[in-house]
């Protein structure tokens, strides 16, 4: 599992995902996203991520959304809402 912060302070976030996504030994690696910016979050929304979240996020949701993503992904039956 990796959490990624949109805005780092040299590569930001989309390049960053990009380059995991490209090489073989990352792509398939869960990513979980977090954000300030709303925007981005919907853009990650359409890609390849296990979650994107908008900061602030409350500890315990955190701590839930952390081991759902760890546990794979939810069946066709169960739904986990998101942030």
């Amino acid at each position: 599992l990796i959490i990624l912060d949109v805005l780092m302070p040299h590569m930001d976030g989309v390049d960053f995902y990009k380059m995991l996504k490209e090489d073989q030994r990352t792509k398939s690696i869960p990513l979980i996203i977090l954000t300030a910016h709303d925007n981005l979050r919907k853009l990650f929304d359409k890609l390849d991520v296990a979650r994107s979240i908008a900061k602030p996020v409350e500890i315990n949701s955190f701590l839930d959304i952390v081991k759902s993503c760890l546990a794979g992904p939810p069946s066709k039956k169960k739904k986990i809402k998101k942030n």
